[in-house]
């Protein structure tokens, strides 16, 4: 419906978003390239993974299937994996701390 179709938009543009603000740091792989601190990312650690997880939300509300709650929740695993993975390359910046700092929330504000 409208609700999951908004949802997915916004996912979307955060993804969009995040990526654009990532610039040259992305990649597909975790490392320590430059840390990014612009755009989305001065307001939690990894807005690229939030907005793709609210783009997943989205599908389930549009499927209305409880295996697609399943593969959100593998996919929630998976991003908590990978985002351990890239604060662990991250850590070794020394301007990472102090980012860290700054914004202290790695997915969801308040949350986590």
């Amino acid at each position: 419906g409208p609700v999951a179709a908004a949802l997915f938009a916004l996912g979307a543009a955060g993804t969009l978003l995040s990526m654009l603000a990532l610039g040259r740091s992305f990649a597909v792989l975790p490392g320590a390239r430059q840390l990014v601190a612009r755009g989305p990312y001065r307001v939690v650690r990894h807005p690229m993974y939030a907005s793709e997880l609210v783009m997943f939300i989205a599908l389930v509300l549009h499927l209305r299937v409880l295996l697609a709650t399943g593969l959100v929740a593998l996919v929630g695993i998976a991003l908590a994996w990978r985002i351990t993975a890239e604060e662990q390359a991250l850590a070794t910046l020394p301007e990472h701390v102090d980012y860290v700092a700054r914004v202290p929330h790695r997915l969801v504000p308040g949350v986590w």
